[in-house]
């Protein structure tokens, strides 16, 4: 396909061979003009080798190809043409489709011929003698907004169900980023990620598997366990999870975090441990205060964390009070206990089986706050 306003551009089709064939003779000639190489260490090189690799048949359907500059084409190319005549050619988008085409069909001889049957590579070729254009057709070819890993799953069905649950309440769930142009002023917008951290984290009582998916760009919440066996957690996270019980997770902890250690400037995500702790102790602490064995603590938070801002205050200093006067001034232990290790583990279960008597009780509910 040929586009000639206001200067000539060409679509064509190419095969693994000419990829490769231009690589081998030009190397890394073929960037310069391009505002990077291809990356030595990168997820979308892997994921792309492994495509060529175990579903080549699907490539061309994956990628979204290369475009180049010219400085000039043959005038008239027959569409059945095996030879093109092109001079200055620069890759300036699509580095790593090149390199990991390369890659392949020079590490694997015995399947290029069924790379090139199954495999054609868009590419888009500029004909353009401005450098001041060249520079903003580089630019812009290389600056759209990156998709984050919790786009690609905005449309599967956990993700629309969690979506309707929230339309219910006054807190809606935002499972596409800036999904919501228009907003009632009594609602709250919270995104999926802050959601399934809180959830990881407090729900299913997995603080350090939320603490590093947030410490990578909080990717890991939305991979597939699929995708990467070790790190993925979206199955984990989302398989079976209710929207409300995902609330008050988050609704506890917007809650309690300010009463956690306030004086140190901490992220969320370094006190989260520190918060599932004082989840435990709420938890004892309403049981003998509402006489009862059974108590649904998500239900509870969600009519009461309002109210109960005090009382969640209370409970977190004095939970933190008790994690100090365990750990010490061992400044090792600290450091353990904030990496999920066995003194984390050796503390929970000391909290698990934590008798709240009536002295403990009112020892929590005279707790002195900061002023």
């Amino acid at each position: 396909m040929r586009v000639d306003k206001p200067f000539a551009m060409y679509v064509l089709l190419l095969r693994p061979k000419t990829i490769f064939d231009l690589f081998n003779k030009y190397k890394f000639r073929l960037f310069f003009k391009n505002v990077r190489n291809p990356l030595r260490d990168s997820k979308v090189n892997e994921n792309m080798e492994d495509s060529l690799k175990n579903e080549m048949s699907f490539f061309t359907y994956f990628n979204n190809g290369i475009t180049a500059i010219t400085d000039d084409v043959d005038q008239h190319i027959n569409p059945t043409a095996e030879l093109i005549n092109v001079f200055g050619f620069q890759v300036i988008n699509g580095t790593q489709t090149v390199y990991s085409i390369y890659k392949n069909y020079r590490d694997n001889p015995g399947a290029r011929d069924l790379m090139d049957r199954r495999i054609l590579i868009t590419l888009r070729l500029i004909t353009i003698n401005s450098d001041e254009l060249r520079l903003r057709i580089t630019r812009f070819t290389n600056s759209q907004n990156p998709l984050e890993e919790r786009d690609f799953w905005a449309n599967d069905t956990i993700q629309i169900q969690l979506q309707k649950e929230s339309f219910e309440t006054k807190y809606w769930y935002e499972k596409r980023r800036e999904e919501f142009r228009v907003v009632p002023d009594d609602v709250t917008v919270v995104s999926s990620r802050d959601l399934a951290f809180s959830h990881l984290a407090l729900n299913l009582a997995r603080p350090r598997a939320a603490w590093e998916a947030i410490a990578s760009g909080g990717d890991y919440l939305f991979v597939s366990s699929e995708d990467d066996r070790k790190n993925g957690l979206y199955q984990q996270t989302f398989i079976n999870a209710q929207f409300k019980d995902m609330l008050a997770a988050y609704l506890f902890g917007e809650t309690v975090y300010p009463h956690i250690y306030p004086d140190e400037e901490l992220s969320k995500n370094e006190l989260i441990h520190e918060l599932l702790l004082v989840r435990i102790v709420l938890d004892k602490y309403l049981k003998r205060k509402l006489n009862t064995h059974e108590l649904n603590l998500n239900e509870y938070i969600l009519k009461n964390h309002e109210n109960e801002k005090l009382l969640f205050a209370k409970i977190a200093k004095f939970t933190t009070e008790l994690i100090s006067r365990m750990l010490g001034n061992d400044i090792i232990k600290k450091f353990d206990f904030t990496k999920n290790t066995s003194e984390f583990w050796d503390i929970k279960t000391r909290f698990e089986s934590l008798d709240i008597s009536k002295e403990l009780a009112e020892k929590i509910e005279n707790t002195e706050l900061d002023s």
